[in-house]
């Protein structure tokens, strides 16, 4: 009873505070899914398994089912599972299985199309629940000048969401492990959250004044670069002339800075409250990054070693079996903590071989871009591979305003370097920010320099991602968004 008591007591509170905090996710209109978009979308869960789309339709309640009756009928190369726990009679559903879906999907597309295939592979961010993650993949898919257009899009979508990530720190995952009896002192975890929020208040206060001096008077650290297009590496700063298609926020320079001064009082609540919070979940968060390529069954102790491959990993598998039978282009795109899942996949697929790799706002430190994504490109399978590494303007990475500035100032790799994380040196800071990035420059290895391209967004102008979340609201699979320039004639 008291369990329950605390359960209906704590979730309405923790959903409240992610209200606060969950900023990068956008979520659109509600339509009905064929079963098409089964070959492009690849839903994973908490433990690294997949979820078919069906079951996804179901559990989130969204239209447009699969009809098992007609499943045999359908032209479609995805194949259904015939299992009958899999049907579900009172929708008359049928699951899918995603990984199989795909390459099934891919492989077919090959056949149709072998010289010019082209895949664009997305791996979102953090803080996205998993129907405003699917339904927008959806809309992506749909769109009249999408990246369907010119790619097989992959679409790779995780549980990130704020909220259900603080959960299962309070009441699954102990010590990296998941324990069933964690929920029965869940009350102690959250009191303890709770207890440390106000014990470090002033050091939470401390940081983020720090932070609000630096961004207001150490304005060198960041202004908008001088544009290098001739150098080694390029630094493109992105043309304020051109829309890059972006549902850019309404707040402009001046209306930041006057509601950061307005809401001070309330951020001297919320900071600590959002720090320990925030970390919590950051941690789970990461967990889920790794339970993507092995599951949860993999990492529990007294498995006998038997490492079960989890749904990105498989996904990997099938990818590098087809391009080995048949070569075709692969874009990568990682946005916010999706560019930690995209460094993960080249150490786990070092084979594959990529046109691109682009990282939109990367939440991934320093170190590991240098010891991940760099290495790649000095192997053989990157020895052509161009990386683009996609960035807000400085002042707009200080000053962004969550929840009506009621939260902490500034983009989620701001809050992330200052308030989820401490870094034991600056490489250990995000790589998505140019004031952290541009201190390591000169240390990119020369023979990757000519095929590294550092692209910077205006501050104040329509069209362009003013805010952290809003990189995949933009044409983010388009030359003229990773280059920061208008398009050349035949460019995608």
């Amino acid at each position: 009873m008291l369990h329950e008591l605390y359960i209906r007591w704590t979730m309405p509170t923790v959903a409240l505070l992610a209200s606060l905090v969950s900023a990068c996710a956008t979520l659109p209109g509600e339509t009905p899914y064929p079963r098409e978009i089964a070959g492009h979308i690849l839903t994973v869960r908490e433990n690294g398994k997949p979820q078919s789309i069906a079951s996804l339709m179901r559990r989130e309640n969204i239209p447009g089912g699969v009809n098992c009756e007609d499943a045999d009928t359908q032209p479609s190369v995805l194949h259904a599972v015939e299992e009958p726990d899999d049907i579900d009679d009172d929708l008359s559903c049928v699951d899918l299985d995603p990984v199989a879906a795909i390459a099934a999907g891919l492989r077919e597309h090959l056949q149709a199309r072998p010289a010019d295939t082209h895949v664009l592979l997305f791996v979102h961010g953090g803080l996205n629940n998993r129907r405003g993650s699917f339904q927008r993949a959806v809309e992506l898919l749909r769109k009249s000048d999408g990246p369907s257009d010119s790619y097989y899009p992959i679409f790779v979508n995780w549980r990130s969401a704020l909220l259900s990530s603080y959960w299962d720190h309070l009441s699954l995952v102990r010590q990296g492990e998941e324990n069933r009896s964690a929920k029965f002192w869940s009350p102690l975890f959250l009191a303890t959250d709770l207890a440390r929020a106000i014990v470090g208040a002033p050091q939470s206060w401390v940081v983020q004044g720090k932070h609000a001096y630096d961004s207001k008077r150490k304005k060198e650290l960041f202004e908008q670069p001088v544009a290098r297009p001739g150098t080694q590496p390029v630094v493109n700063v992105a043309d304020a002339g051109y829309d890059y298609g972006c549902e850019s926020s309404r707040w402009n320079a001046k209306a930041q800075g006057a509601w950061w001064l307005a809401t001070s009082a309330a951020k001297l609540v919320t900071t600590p409250a959002v720090v320990e919070i925030g970390r919590a979940s950051w941690d789970i968060m990461l967990r889920r990054t790794q339970t993507l390529f092995w599951t949860t069954d993999s990492l529990q102790p007294g498995d006998g070693g038997d490492h079960d491959r989890g749904a990105l990993k498989a996904l990997l598998d099938e990818l590098e079996q087809l391009q080995r039978a048949t070569p075709f282009k692969i874009t990568l795109v990682g946005h916010s903590m999706g560019a930690i899942v995209a460094n993960r996949m080249l150490a786990e697929a070092p084979s594959l071989v990529y046109q691109r790799i682009v990282h939109m706002a990367s939440a991934d430190s320093v170190q590991n871009t240098f010891d991940l994504t760099f290495n790649y490109l000095r192997s053989q399978a990157g020895e052509s591979t161009a990386f683009y590494s996609l960035m807000l303007h400085g002042h707009n990475e200080n000053r962004e305003v969550s929840a009506w500035g009621l939260a902490p100032s500034g983009s989620l790799l701001a809050w992330i370097d200052n308030m989820f994380t401490t870094p034991p040196t600056s490489r250990s800071r995000t790589a998505g920010r140019w004031s952290n990035m541009r201190r390591f420059v000169s240390q990119i290895p020369e023979s990757v320099k000519s095929r590294t391209y550092f692209t910077l967004y205006a501050r104040d102008v329509q069209g362009h991602p003013l805010q952290h979340g809003e990189f995949d609201d933009c044409r983010f699979w388009t030359d003229a968004f990773w280059n920061g320039a208008p398009p050349e004639p035949g460019d995608n």
